[in-house]
């Protein structure tokens, strides 16, 4: 499948808004508490309310925070960038499911269907203001989007068998 030019232009305008706009509309709100969970979850001594790590979802959050501060220790990056590593995990994967939504809509219907559906859930404000519920449904909708255009590949004819080990894959961590 390709993509035409002014597609891929709107939709890299796109999805860099995301990537320059939402990190610092989170960074207010609960996201550097977010981090000092993702912090404590990597093994560092930081003052952290674990009563917060109950829900499932902000576990998960919180999860992908404390791989990417491990990955960066491990590159002896300063601190500093893992933080800004980590502010911009949620952001990034929002922006992925912008791209799936465009593969899935040009896939299932045309690339003006797609282009449509990926503007229409780039638009959306769960994928802008991360308040506590929405940052949960952000990441669960990107892992059910690729779920689906995952699956969506599973049932075309001669599928390969990695298809089917990625929608496994992305059905698990949505759930």
């Amino acid at each position: 499948m390709t993509i035409s030019r002014r597609h891929l232009y709107i939709l890299v305008a796109l999805v860099s808004l995301h990537l320059v706009i939402v990190p610092w509309i989170h960074i207010g709100g609960e996201g550097p508490e977010k981090i000092y969970a993702g912090y404590y979850l990597a093994g560092y001594d930081v003052e952290f309310s674990k009563t917060r790590l109950g829900d499932r979802g902000e576990l998960f959050n919180s999860l992908i925070f404390s791989l990417i501060i491990r990955v960066c220790d491990l590159l002896q990056l300063p601190i500093r960038v893992s933080v800004y590593a980590a502010l911009y995990s949620l952001p990034f994967l929002c922006s992925v499911s912008i791209v799936i939504a465009y593969l899935l809509g040009s896939d299932l219907f045309d690339e003006k269907v797609g282009l449509c559906f990926s503007l229409l859930l780039g638009s959306s404000y769960q994928f802008w203001y991360f308040s506590n519920q929405t940052r949960v449904t952000a990441s669960c909708a990107t892992m059910m989007l690729a779920s689906v255009y995952f699956f969506w590949k599973v049932l075309q004819k001669g599928s390969k068998w990695y298809w089917f080990a990625l929608w496994t894959l992305f059905t698990v961590l949505a759930f």
